[in-house]
């Protein structure tokens, strides 16, 4: 593949998925302490193995989920000087990188949070962005090479790659219109056996 545009995602680590009730799912849920410690490390090592030139200002991006937020947040903490803001701010948003929803189990049966907070069983929901709609975005201009981007796994469920929480990818897009791929940079963790039998989202 000849590829035209490098970029850099990062998948989200542990979420608090319920209140400390047990059975109240979160809305929007944010990382867990454990699930911050885990993507700050992350994003400190990251640079080692990016291979992006040393004078690279990165432009960061995130999905609109709290979580995805964070990454991009931690992200640009561990690499201040790298950084191109987005005109007042120092990230842009996109909902096909991630939204607010989130994939709980409860009493063995898997619901995904809607932003408001109703929950729909996970057979019944359709992730609000095809893959055309990421590929477009990602060759927008709007999208410069080596951005780096605050991922949910829906994301790649969409591009029928398989992604582990809690990484880093490398994704490249190529000259032909439908061409892309992901490389694992550093492997993440499968969040399919979290407390509650929740699963990651």
């Amino acid at each position: 593949m000849d590829v035209i545009k490098t970029l850099f995602g990062f998948t989200h680590g542990e979420k608090e998925d319920f209140l400390p009730d047990g059975i109240t799912p979160v809305v929007d849920p944010g990382l867990t302490n454990e699930g911050m410690a885990r993507m700050a490390r992350l994003c400190k090592d990251a640079r080692s193995v990016m291979k992006a030139p040393e004078e690279t200002m990165f432009s960061v991006f995130s999905g609109t989920g709290k979580r995805h937020r964070q990454i991009a947040e931690l992200f640009i903490s561990q690499n201040p000087r790298s950084i191109l803001a987005a005109g007042d701010e120092l990230y842009r948003r996109n909902p096909v990188l991630g939204g607010p929803e989130s994939l709980v189990v409860l009493h063995d049966e898997a619901f995904v949070v809607l932003a408001d907070g109703k929950l729909v069983p996970k057979a019944e929901y359709t992730i609000p962005f095809s893959r055309e709609d990421i590929i477009a975005f990602l060759r927008s201009p709007e999208v410069p090479n080596y951005a780096v981007m605050g991922l949910g796994r829906p994301f790649f469920i969409q591009l029928k790659i398989k992604a582990e929480s809690g990484a880093l990818y490398r994704i490249e897009i190529g000259t032909e219109p439908d061409e892309i791929s992901a490389t694992p940079l550093i492997t993440g963790v499968t969040l399919a056996d979290v407390s509650h039998g929740g699963h990651t989202v």
